[in-house]
């Protein structure tokens, strides 16, 4: 019985202490590891806090949350995060990941992963109307362990965005060019607190 407990309690700590896989830049352009919240990061819709290292995300139900960082911007290059969904058993769609090429709340991308159902995808507002330029599908990259970590990796350069998760490439995505573009993170949470470490990008 000890031996069981303790094993469990292994897997346990290894979900939750997994670290980021790096993204492959060079040089570090920008990095949060949450020890504070920084007042660049901006709530747009729902809640958003940090805590204990972590970024915290909670839309309502039926909505979606997305915080957007003002101090720099996020045009090209390599950017990674790892997405820590909570206990997620019950109904109801949840999905959280990476908002970029984000210039206002009518144009903006979303690069999200829903470990409840082990798909992911590619969400956009454009001139205000919805599209996906990836709709939702199965990866087995997906970790779908409730309470898991999945790190996502998106490298941007011209029209390309080349999507990772748990580094292992998922697609690659058309993407318009956009001049100041934003980052951030982004989610449809249902009424619970997803969380988020490790924020970088790299050039």
């Amino acid at each position: 019985m000890r031996l069981n407990f303790l094993t469990g309690l292994a897997v346990a700590i290894a979900l939750v202490s997994t670290p980021a896989l790096a993204c492959k830049g060079k040089k570090t352009a920008f990095s949060d590891d949450f020890a504070r919240q920084d007042p660049s990061w901006v709530a747009l819709l729902g809640e958003f806090g940090v805590s204990n290292g972590r970024a915290q995300l909670k839309s309502g139900e039926g909505k979606f949350a997305a915080v957007g960082n003002d101090g720099d911007f996020f045009e090209s290059g390599d950017l990674c995060v790892d997405v820590i969904a909570p206990d997620y058993r019950g109904d109801g769609t949840e999905f959280g990941g990476i908002f970029f090429g984000f210039s206002d709340m009518s144009n903006f991308h979303a690069f999200w992963v829903s470990p409840p159902e082990g798909t992911a995808g590619v969400t956009a507002k454009k001139n205000g109307k919805w599209v996906n330029p990836a709709s939702g599908r199965k990866s087995d990259a997906v970790n779908q362990r409730s309470g898991a970590v999945n790190n996502l990796r998106l490298t941007w350069k011209d029209k390309d965005a080349t999507l990772y998760i748990n580094d292992k490439q998922f697609l690659v995505v058309t993407v318009q060019p956009v001049q100041n573009a934003r980052f951030g993170i982004y989610g449809q949470t249902e009424g619970k607190v997803w969380q988020f470490r490790n924020y970088k990008i790299t050039d």
